[in-house]
């Protein structure tokens, strides 16, 4: 009887990332649609959108294609016989895709379809790149936000077998150095943003009335940090913190 799930993955991600969450939530009897970037495996992207993320100073191109994505499986008759009514959805987003969720939950047509929503291990204004040392001022350079920086040398080398890697390939998506290269363009835009100080608690994210909008924070997680700043998130009404052990 609860709406489908939409979950949005982290930065790039493609829909296997997330693991065992979307599966535990099918196997306790949800609907759950999540949906790929455009620049990832499993997407095609344009030089336009990678032009429109590089110069937007927000996630309103990203933001914009989830939003059109929702819309239309929503819409799809086959997705409809499966989900049934979606014209009330649940949001989740993870990482960089929680950051997408604040953007939409700003959208006031979203706010009247998103039931209840969840932000899962948010970026936020600390800022990445740096770990600090426990007791001390001092700070060294990441290396699992170093992974960031790299983690396309660490992608499947192979572009014409790449696609067969995934589980859920498209037999239509044909890699070239040419697809790849507006690929990373388009990840590093994101990127970028994703680093960038972003006080996204401040902003007016809303859902339909007596939903709720839980955001989820671990107390090790040194990619994103989001349990820094805990409590100030709190000071948004609209906004449940949830703090739980574990890493990013």
């Amino acid at each position: 009887a609860k709406p489908p799930i939409f979950l949005i993955p982290g930065i790039s991600n493609d829909l296997e990332s997330m693991g065992m969450l979307p599966q535990e939530a099918a196997f306790s009897g949800r609907n759950v649609v999540m949906i790929g970037y455009p620049e990832s495996w499993h997407g095609d992207v344009t030089n336009a959108f990678g032009e429109a993320a590089e110069k937007s100073s927000s996630y309103e191109p990203h933001a914009a294609f989830f939003k059109g994505a929702i819309k239309s499986i929503s819409e799809r008759p086959d997705i409809k016989a499966k989900l049934g009514d979606a014209s009330a959805i649940e949001l989740w987003g993870y990482s960089a895709g929680a950051a997408m969720v604040t953007e939409i939950l700003t959208d006031s047509e979203f706010q009247g379809m998103v039931a209840d929503a969840a932000i899962i291990a948010p970026p936020n204004n600390v800022g990445l790149g740096e770990l600090h040392i426990p007791g001390t001022k001092i700070a060294i350079p990441d290396p699992r936000a170093m992974l960031h920086e790299y983690s396309q040398i660490l992608r499947p080398k192979n572009l014409n077998d790449a696609p067969k890697l995934t589980v859920n390939h498209r037999a239509t998506v044909e890699y070239t150095d040419e697809s790849r290269a507006r690929h990373i363009r388009t990840y590093n835009a994101l990127r970028e943003k994703v680093e960038k100080p972003n006080e996204w608690w401040k902003k007016d994210l809303k859902v339909r009335e007596g939903g709720k909008i839980t955001v989820i924070s671990y107390d090790d997680d040194q990619l994103t940090k989001s349990y820094k700043v805990a409590d100030e998130i709190r000071q948004n009404p609209n906004l449940d913190v949830v703090e739980l052990s574990g890493a990013h």
